[in-house]
């Protein structure tokens, strides 16, 4: 009489067969406790950990050949030279993804992560009474002005909206601190021309279009220069829509307030540039700055120089 196999009579299965619903079997409850259980990839070996298996696997093929030997013997004899060697590839290979990483962590980061509370600010214009308001509504546990301005200014920065930010983020970007307030945060500028140039243009032509001036500061190498803003739509943005008519408008207007400009008269004998004898900038590969009469370099060989003076003389003449 034969007996049909059954699935529940493993003793009777074949062993390859019965290896296989074991391997299946494991599997299954692997996979039943839950997704920490997941198979993922290992983490990839250091050249050290390689070298090392390396090294095991010939020892185990000698054990496996000779129970008895004696493992010293199969030891390479550089072996601790060469894992000091690997270890050294392995922390400059580290370094390199470190570097690496932190280049691209700066490359898409903020500004603001920069600003540190324990550094004093460095008030080089004052701050206006809307910039001072904001800064008392900051918070009510901060300590209060002046003691208390770097911890309501860093609150203030990291409550702010994200106007624009630069190609490099962590050099300059521009936020808006409230409805009528943009603050333009920069790194390591020592250069006020533009906030100057602003009081410049309130003081002596209100009627141009200009924002104004609310306050400069610095604090943990960044300057901040707060500003009157007024939402609006680049002019880049809204060019190719627009009619001849209301282009050659746009033009008009602009002419007419380079006009206004040009009305401003000259001192004599103060230096070109800055209306705060910033001097001229030489900006094409790096920042150049001389402060002389006419705000140039004094080298007259130096082609920057020669043309500012040419089209000086020629505007005077």
């Amino acid at each position: 009489m034969v007996r049909k196999r059954s699935v529940e009579d493993s003793s009777v299965m074949p062993k390859s067969e019965n290896r296989q619903c074991r391997s299946t079997q494991l599997s299954t409850r692997d996979l039943k406790k839950g997704p920490k259980a997941s198979i993922t990839s290992p983490p990839p070996k250091s050249q050290a950990a390689k070298f090392n298996a390396r090294v095991l696997k010939k020892l185990q093929a000698a054990v496996d050949n000779n129970p008895d030997i004696n493992l010293m013997t199969q030891m390479p004899t550089n072996y601790t030279s060469r894992l000091i060697e690997f270890q050294g590839e392995d922390r400059e290979e580290s370094k390199e993804i470190s570097e690496k990483s932190e280049t691209t962590k700066r490359h898409n980061g903020d500004i603001r992560d920069c600003l540190q509370a324990s550094d004093p600010v460095d008030i080089v214009w004052p701050l206006s009474s809307a910039i001072l308001g904001l800064l008392e509504e900051t918070s009510h546990i901060v300590e209060p002005l002046p003691d208390g301005l770097p911890q309501r200014l860093l609150n203030l920065m990291q409550t702010s909206e994200v106007l624009w930010k630069s190609p490099f983020p962590e050099r300059m970007m521009v936020f808006k601190s409230d409805a009528g307030v943009v603050v333009k945060a920069m790194r390591h500028v020592d250069d006020d021309t533009e906030y100057t140039t602003l009081q410049y243009l309130e003081c002596h032509k209100p009627d141009i279009p200009a924002p104004r001036p609310l306050g400069y500061v610095r604090m943990s190498g960044i300057t901040l220069m707060f500003q009157t803003y007024k939402p609006s739509t680049t002019l880049a943005t809204v060019w190719p829509r627009l009619e001849n008519h209301q282009k050659a408008s746009i033009r008009d207007q602009l002419s007419s307030i380079m006009s206004d400009l040009r009305s401003i008269p000259y001192t004599d004998g103060s230096a070109l540039g800055g209306v705060a004898g910033e001097g001229c900038k030489d900006i094409r590969r790096h920042l150049g700055r001389v402060r002389s009469r006419f705000g140039a370099l004094p080298n007259l060989k130096n082609s920057y120089s020669r043309a500012i003076i040419l089209a000086v003389k020629s505007s005077l003449s």
